[in-house]
């Protein structure tokens, strides 16, 4: 993007206003195309429409991002780095929640297996 288009804090948030109402303008629209044509339309053509509105969501988070230079790498690297640290400093507890949870669900199956048993007789 060019420099002096988002050189200041004003004009991010009128681009960032801006793209919030077409996010919402165009789910408006969409919203009611569907609701007139819904008796009439294909699934395919539903799934399209639905992906397209994902899609537009998607460059619009994207684009926001962008206007505000947010850096997403360093922000993911930095997630995985404290990710991988915290598990290092937890994963007693992680394996021992992982053990009750295996057992537990051990004994739910031997009591639902005994107690369809006790229904049948």
């Amino acid at each position: 993007m060019f420099p002096l288009l988002t050189a200041s804090v004003q004009l991010n948030t009128l681009y960032t206003s801006l793209i919030i109402l077409g996010v919402i303008l165009f789910w408006q629209i969409e919203k009611r195309l569907i609701l007139k044509f819904e008796d009439r339309m294909n699934k395919f053509v539903l799934l399209l429409v639905y992906f397209i509105f994902f899609g537009v969501l998607i460059v619009a988070f994207g684009t926001t991002l962008y206007l505000w230079n947010f850096d997403l790498n360093s922000y993911f690297n930095q997630i995985s780095g404290d990710l991988v640290l915290y598990l290092e400093a937890s994963i007693t507890r992680v394996v021992s929640s992982l053990v009750v949870i295996f057992i537990i669900l051990f004994l739910l199956k031997v009591a639902k297996t005994s107690l369809n048993r006790i229904g049948l007789k």
